[in-house]
């Protein structure tokens, strides 16, 4: 019981996280993404990163630039607290945030104990963090089967989260036993 409380806690946590990160916004390209699967060494992460952060001197503003270094190396320190990813994986959403009249802070998001484990690495800079993944574990997962019986016809499908899929519609050619209306019997 208490492995259930755990695992809707971390999905709680995991909805605000979405919840939050869903409203920031970064001018242009400044906001970095980095998801670490369980599978995926810190190690080559790092290196990665490192990789990227080379090819940001490129960038040719010098907000931009300065902005995703930054965000980059925040997230490099970021990883070097951590030795494995864990039996979940670790994602890291770090990137300078709008705060209002073209002014923007450096804001960092860590989510180290997801539901599920991450299914794969994703490294990005965007305008807007990619959060499909986390959005992925939210998703109610169990399945129903429905049966619908009318007069003359039936129905049988399933039902998982919010998708409804009818396998089979069933029309009976049988015909009735009743007429229509009327008292059934002789009249008085």
């Amino acid at each position: 019981m208490s492995d259930d409380l755990e695992q809707q806690q971390r999905r709680l946590r995991l909805k605000k996280a979405i919840k939050d990160l869903s409203a920031m916004k970064g001018m242009g390209t400044e906001l970095v993404t980095v998801i670490v699967p369980p599978d995926r060494m810190i190690h080559d992460v790092r290196q990665h990163l490192g990789q990227e952060a080379g090819q940001a001197a490129n960038i040719k503003s010098k907000s931009t630039k300065k902005h995703v270094t930054d965000a980059i190396e925040s997230a490099i320190s970021t990883l070097n607290r951590y030795k494995t990813p864990g039996t979940g994986g670790i994602a890291i959403f770090v990137g300078h945030v709008i705060v209002g009249n073209n002014k923007t802070r450096l804001t960092s998001t860590v989510v180290d104990d997801p539901p599920e484990p991450f299914p794969s690495f994703r490294y990005r800079c965007d305008s807007t963090f990619e959060i499909s993944q986390l959005e992925e574990m939210l998703i109610d997962r169990t399945s129903y089967g429905l049966f619908v019986i009318d007069r003359s016809e039936a129905a049988y499908g399933l039902a998982s989260g919010k998708r409804l899929h009818c396998q089979e519609h069933i029309t009976s050619l049988v015909p009735s036993k009743h007429g229509r209306g009327g008292a059934i019997g002789p009249e008085v």
